[in-house]
């Protein structure tokens, strides 16, 4: 099979979707790699109420909350938001924190982790994979290749998550919990991501707040983090490994460009299809661009979940909305000449709801990228890229 090319520009993300814009500045991408030393627990809503299932990923909002509650503990914070720094680097929208992806091993650390898009479809004997953008219809023989990639040194390494399942009896009553069993016979399975696993994230800061996040992390030196549920009973620690600081890259033209979201996508308005939500993205977009973007006939992979949160300084639940998935692509095609500092512009301010929810514990906002059309793909006597 003839070789891939494969173009995968920078993820840009910024603060709230309808607030006044701040001026565009360069950003500063910082990069980090945690190391679940625990079982981590990203519980997410589903059908079955007797497993309880995770995320595959850690959110950026839970990084964002944990390296918060750090802050406040070490200055002993009663009303956080009145703190200029704390304003800054949490509340602001000057640093985005993206999610941490699996990246496998070390080896691969110095790639770039993301959500696999949708378009991707692998044959069932998985000797192929191909890039519905491609190519006019569907394979026989072919089902979606869903999950997380690594690219590095031109390559796509497909990466698994382990996960494991737990019996879990309720014990609501101090009885209950001296005696070890239920009364009611209340039981439940939750899943969990098995420790010993390696996630790399990053924060995407302006240049004046990139280095004020790094002063303060320096100063609260973050070994470690606990992040998700039960992180009091054996749960949730991740130790915590910074990376060199290094310039955010750069949105890429080519001939054809799709948008594909690295965090789910909330629009401002309802909508029951994909199709009504990629309007509103594009909508917004073309606000931003100054031009018009067409919305007919484009080529749109997309998956739809419910997004929903646990706010643990109000204590209180957040109000489940509906989302595109990250990994959803859209295709964009912009009548006219592409600006590409404008575009770029556009990324760094992200598109939809929720870019800047301060303490929320779940994924929140969209993060978008662009990327040239995938051509072909070809195999490796380790293991597939494409």
């Amino acid at each position: 099979m003839p070789e891939q090319s494969v173009t995968v520009a920078a993820v840009m993300s910024a603060a709230s979707g309808r607030c006044k814009q701040r001026e565009v500045m360069s950003l500063k991408k910082l990069e980090f790699v945690l190391e679940n030393i625990d079982p981590l627990l990203f519980a997410e809503r589903g059908a079955d109420n007797i497993l309880v299932t995770t995320k595959r990923y850690i959110p950026g909002s839970a990084i964002r909350g944990a390296l918060a509650h750090l802050y406040i503990n070490a200055h002993k914070l009663q009303n956080a938001y009145e703190d200029a720094t704390f304003f800054d680097l949490f509340l602001s929208g000057k640093v985005r924190f993206l999610p941490a992806y699996p990246i496998s091993c070390r080896e691969l650390e110095q790639g770039d982790a993301f959500v696999m898009p949708l378009s991707l479809m692998r044959s069932k004997d998985k000797t192929q994979t191909v890039d519905l953008t491609a190519t006019a219809e569907n394979k026989a023989g072919f089902k979606k290749l869903q999950g997380f990639a690594v690219k590095k040194d031109g390559k796509l390494y497909p990466i698994d998550t382990d996960v494991k399942i737990e019996l879990h009896m309720s014990r609501s009553g101090a009885g209950e919990r001296i005696t070890g069993s239920s009364r009611d016979g209340n039981v439940f399975n939750y899943e969990y991501l098995e420790p010993g696993q390696l996630f790399k994230g990053a924060y995407l800061a302006d240049d004046d707040a990139a280095e004020l996040l790094q002063k303060v992390l320096l100063e609260m030196d973050v070994e470690a983090l606990h992040l998700g549920r039960s992180k009091s009973a054996q749960y949730g620690k991740c130790l915590y490994a910074a990376m060199p600081v290094k310039e955010a890259q750069q949105v890429a033209l080519g001939d054809k460009l799709y948008l594909l979201a690295q965090t789910p996508y909330i629009a401002f308005g309802s909508w029951q299809r994909v199709e009504q939500a990629a309007d509103e993205l594009l909508g917004e977009l073309e606000a931003r661009l100054g031009c018009e973007a067409a919305k007919d006939g484009l080529q749109i992979f997309a998956a739809a979940e419910s997004i929903d949160g646990y706010v643990g300084v109000w204590q209180a639940k957040k109000q489940a909305e509906r989302a595109l998935s990250a990994g959803t692509l859209i295709e964009l095609r912009l009548n006219g000449a592409v600006d590409s500092s404008k575009l770029q512009a556009a990324l760094q301010q992200g598109l939809g709801k929720g870019t800047e929810d301060a303490l929320a514990s779940s994924s929140s906002g969209s993060r978008w990228q662009s990327r040239n059309l995938l051509k072909s793909c070809r195999k490796s006597s380790k293991r597939m890229l494409f």
